[in-house]
């Protein structure tokens, strides 16, 4: 312990610009509406948000992410989304160092 550190935790934003999965998102739906899901998040807020936009029909592609804390309440948002919508889901994941 006597050469011990402690490091900086530190996340940096995804933006669309740094998106790696372009297989997941058809190439006419370049403008897809990305819910980013932190652990703060409160999932009733994020699925009303989620359903106006899909419901007004302003974005037929939707893109759930989420790190940290935010992946299990990522994950309940896409299902209880898919139960009031037909969606298709495409799931993939990854990791940042």
């Amino acid at each position: 312990m006597m050469h011990y550190r402690k490091a900086e935790n530190v996340e940096r934003e995804l933006s669309k610009s740094e998106w790696r999965f372009d297989d997941c998102v058809p190439k006419t739906q370049k403008d897809f509406l990305w819910m980013q899901v932190k652990g703060a998040t409160k999932v009733s807020n994020v699925i009303e948000y989620a359903q106006a936009a899909l419901n007004k029909g302003e974005h037929r592609c939707l893109v759930w992410s989420g790190s940290g804390g935010g992946v299990v309440k990522t994950i309940s948002c896409a299902e209880v989304l898919k139960r009031s919508h037909p969606l298709y889901q495409v799931t993939r994941m990854a990791y940042n160092r």
